[in-house]
């Protein structure tokens, strides 16, 4: 998905959100466990920034793995959880069931932003190679991208900055909290839009406390 040049920055998405997806646990699992898939981590709506040791000053957007964010998701199944801990209910292409079943009914909040398409002529729309939960993935080309906020999570301090410090040699930078307006002034066109996107549900869904997958 492209943006309009004449988009307010803050005003566009330039992902596909999916809709017709969302209520299907097995895409939201198969998404999440994607090793391309990103993630944008808020703290009490600050956004994660990575900054390199040689110019702390310049913040960018932290974008992390779903490996690196594993600390803060709690056991699987992510989405679709059943009545005990590690139970998936059951999902039939066959058989309705409630879109609630998609939802995360234990540990944070998780909000799936919508998947960001290569540059080119394909985009996936709700056709036959797209309806069907089970083969959305693997007609699907992109990159996933999800949200959430850590506060709900409570954790002590050393223990966030351990997860955190393991999190930033991965990245080959420095992981800091940020204030959002620091940060927004230096983003461009498709951060703006999905930064703008994925703190306004984190912080509607921390608001709340609802536990879908929004």
């Amino acid at each position: 998905m492209h943006l309009d040049p004449n988009t307010n920055l803050f005003a566009g998405s330039p992902l596909n959100r999916l809709s017709w997806l969302r209520p299907s646990h097995l895409f939201l699992n198969a998404a999440i466990a994607s090793p391309t898939a990103r993630w944008l981590i808020f703290n009490a709506g600050q956004p994660l920034t990575v900054a390199r040791s040689d110019n702390v000053t310049k913040q960018s957007v932290a974008y992390l793995t779903t490996n690196d964010v594993k600390p803060f998701l709690g056991s699987e199944p992510y989405f679709g959880q059943g009545k005990d801990e590690g139970q998936l209910i059951m999902e039939s292409s066959e058989v309705p069931h409630s879109s609630t079943e998609a939802a995360r009914h234990r540990h944070s909040p998780v909000v799936f932003l919508g998947i960001h398409e290569p540059q080119s002529k394909f985009s996936a729309f709700p056709s036959s190679d797209f309806a069907n939960p089970h083969a959305a993935m693997a007609n699907l080309k992109g990159t996933p991208y999800f949200t959430m906020d850590v506060a709900d999570l409570e954790l002590p301090s050393n223990k966030l900055n351990d997860i955190l410090g393991s999190v930033s040699q991965a990245q080959s930078g420095i992981l800091s909290w940020s204030e959002p307006r620091v940060v927004m002034s230096s983003l461009d066109s498709f951060s703006g839009g999905v930064f703008a996107e994925a703190r306004s549900l984190a912080d509607w869904n921390r608001r709340n406390k609802v536990r879908l997958s929004s």
